[in-house]
């Protein structure tokens, strides 16, 4: 797009350096270090260009209804202005996709897909579209996503032409379609903007406060993992259920019937996975890699998935893995090597 260009070009004034993500560049991290980009998000608030991100919109009198037998969450529960995590499961209740559902008005729901699969999410709710009155649309790339995440997000909004019962507001001219939530520990704002609008819109957001700046997907990820936020294709994949995957919050027992749900719920009243994902933690002076094996005595305990380099004040790093269900339960330390040093801890949940 015509877009595109300027957005790249107003990054790399910023020093970033640009990954490319699905048929995006995006910025992976700016001239300040990791670091200086992981505490403007931890300390203040930061802007995050995320428009790799595709964009489904689900409109009409039976939008609900619809989604509401295709996702694993309740969308009862969700309100305009609000986001809510889904996913969409295969009828054995494995994981196909990770979507985040904003809700725009009564009957009209956004989707954002991660990168690279809006298509495949649009083919597979076609396929059981029958006589539903309802219309889709790949709103990508004429709507691009940028979040703001940070303590200081919701009070910057305060002071804008924003209420808090509605995902459409106006920002300095731009409409703005809006999904809000906290993202673990943090506030997050999740901003749709038109595409000619984009550039402008970072440009003004960034010169509305001091407290808010850039940071690029690598501060992001090194955040995700500290706060122990499961990703696709890294911690899980479509060979998981959502309760090994550390995704049961993403799903509701008692909302009634969607696909998956019958697998999903004798799992969860009658049994249980054998490995979950779990985040764990240990002495930052060890060095600890995704891939690496964890040992419960001389025995195979499970696998790391991802690792944050950020360190705690008392010098405590934390990851995910997928461990054994028995020794989650148990709360049991694990070690690196067979019948070594048990210093890898399980968080609790």
């Amino acid at each position: 797009m015509e877009a595109y260009p300027e957005i790249d070009a107003l990054h790399q004034e910023h020093g970033a350096r640009l990954i490319e993500v699905g048929s995006m560049l995006l910025p992976l991290q700016y001239a300040d270090s990791p670091d200086l980009e992981i505490r403007r998000i931890l300390e203040k608030s930061a802007l995050i260009d995320l428009r790799a991100f595709e964009l489904i919109r689900v409109q009409g009198p039976d939008a609900m209804t619809f989604l509401q037998g295709m996702v694993t969450n309740d969308l009862k529960q969700l309100s305009p202005g609000g986001l809510q995590h889904q996913l969409l499961c295969n009828n054995k209740g494995k994981i196909l996709y990770h979507l985040d559902v904003l809700q725009m008005a009564q009957e009209d729901y956004i989707l954002v897909c991660d990168p690279e699969e809006a298509k495949l999410v649009g083919n597979h709710l076609y396929h059981f579209l029958i006589r539903e009155d309802l219309e889709m649309s790949l709103m990508t790339p004429h709507w691009l996503r940028c979040d703001l995440i940070g303590p200081l997000v919701f009070q910057w909004l305060s002071t804008q032409n924003y209420h808090d019962d509605h995902g459409i507001w106006e920002f300095q001219g731009i409409q703005v379609l809006t999904g809000r939530e906290q993202w673990g520990t943090l506030p997050r704002l999740v901003c749709l903007v038109p595409a000619e609008d984009y550039v402008r819109f970072l440009k003004t957001v960034l010169a509305a406060h001091h407290d808010i700046g850039l940071a690029g997907l690598e501060a992001l990820e090194q955040i995700r993992i500290y706060q122990g936020i499961p990703r696709a294709g890294v911690d899980y994949n479509q060979e998981h259920f959502p309760q090994e995957a550390g995704l049961a919050d993403h799903v509701s027992y008692n909302k009634g019937c969607y696909l998956g749900q019958e697998p999903h719920a004798r799992m969860h009243y009658r049994g249980h996975p054998n490995r979950l994902l779990v985040p764990i933690s240990w002495e930052g002076t060890m060095s600890l890699q995704a891939g690496h094996v964890l040992y419960a005595g001389n025995e195979e305990a499970g696998l790391v998935t991802s690792v944050s380099q950020i360190r705690n004040e008392a010098g405590t790093m934390r990851g995910m893995a997928m461990i054994r269900q028995t020794l989650v339960k148990e709360q049991r330390p694990l070690a690196l090597i067979p019948d070594g040093a048990s210093v890898i801890c399980i968080v609790a949940g």
